[in-house]
């Protein structure tokens, strides 16, 4: 309608106190494109307010999700409320929120009460709040997807954690990208980086050995991932893409057991369906000492999320109404669950009942 007026700059707008006027200001502001004085976690505070409205009751999700349908955005994701101390959380509410941007905006017009109730608190999202929202999701998502590397709880996860402190040091070429925010973000993020894995001596020694024992990259990566990371390239994989383009082939007189087994080429399957653990199993009659140390460094969780997983695990076994379970017993159903779910083939309780009636009867 500007344009068609012959405005090309607005420098103000004056209306009177009536509260519908709010409305259409806020929606001049977001074809305006005015830039407000907003930073990342104001923006990040405005979506969270919008989506625990939302949330809040069944009826304003249904009616939420019919401006969904209106507009035919094409996504099945329902909101999710972050825990606010968790980035990943937060990561995960703002990819979703940030596909309904404009049943928002459907919203926003349709309940008075959204408006009054945001206003109250941080504020509305506006559009500049979504242009944020969205160059933070680019940079939260590649570590996103790092952290999955090292949080698993079904497979291994030692090995990797090295592999993982590369790429982040790569990441943080989002330093010198210009922008305000994300630089920001950035500084913050390599404080807490220098302050646990800033320096060699700073990092356990298992986790340069879990590199050692993944015949896939011995010491010939663990020597590459130390030199210096070219920051100017930013994806995940780094160190390894660069790392199989470059090694070059060892060869060392076979003495003992682990100069055979550095001597040897490295594994060039860097799928992710290796299974690390059956590797040293099947090679185990090679490298006997080896394949015994390899098992324990190996199975040492880097997160906390595997034991965590463990204890809200037992303490679905052990509720009120299972109190009188023994220790015991509780240990084995616990154990045999996460057997049950790591194993690929159907197992049949039929075959295996009378020795679970003989061990019934000697625990007796």
């Amino acid at each position: 309608m500007s344009s068609r007026l012959g405005i090309e700059r607005v420098f103000t707008i004056t209306v009177d106190n009536a509260s519908a006027n709010s409305v259409a200001i806020e929606y001049l502001r977001k074809k305006l494109n005015h830039r407000n004085a907003s930073d990342a976690s104001m923006s990040v505070d405005r979506v969270r307010g919008a989506v625990r409205y939302i949330r809040a009751s069944p009826s304003r999700l249904t009616k939420f999700n019919q401006r969904v349908k209106e507009e035919m955005i094409d996504s099945k994701a329902q909101l999710c409320l972050d825990v606010p101390t968790r980035w990943n959380s937060t990561f995960m509410m703002l990819k979703v929120a940030e596909k309904y941007e404009r049943a928002f905006e459907l919203y926003l017009r349709d309940d008075h009460n959204f408006f009054i109730d945001l206003t109250a608190g941080d504020g509305v999202p506006t559009f500049d709040d979504w242009d944020i929202v969205r160059r933070v999701i680019k940079v939260l998502e590649p570590f996103y997807h790092l952290t999955l590397k090292v949080s698993g709880s079904l497979h291994v996860t030692s090995h990797s954690l090295f592999e993982v402190l590369t790429d982040v040091h790569c990441l943080f070429g989002w330093q010198d990208c210009g922008d305000l925010e994300i630089i920001s973000m950035t500084s913050k993020m390599i404080d807490k980086y220098n302050k646990y894995w800033g320096e060699g001596n700073k990092i356990n020694m298992l986790v340069y050995l879990a590199v050692i024992f993944d015949p896939r990259c011995k010491m010939s990566f663990l020597d590459f991932g130390s030199m210096e990371i070219d920051q100017s390239e930013m994806k995940t994989g780094l160190a390894k893409q660069k790392y199989l383009k470059k090694k070059k082939q060892v060869e060392l007189e076979s003495k003992s057991e682990l100069d055979r087994y550095l001597g040897e080429d490295e594994e060039v399957n860097n799928s992710s369906s290796f299974d690390l653990l059956l590797w040293w199993k099947m090679n185990s009659p090679r490298f006997p000492i080896l394949a015994q140390m390899a098992r324990d460094i190996l199975a040492t969780p880097i997160s906390t999320v595997a034991s965590e997983s463990a204890f809200s695990t037992g303490g679905r076994v052990f509720d009120s109404f299972r109190s009188s379970l023994t220790p015991l017993m509780v240990e084995t159903l616990v154990c045999t669950q996460d057997w049950l779910r790591k194993s690929n083939d159907a197992i049949n309780l039929e075959d295996y009942v009378d020795e679970l009636q003989t061990m019934e009867d000697g625990n007796t």
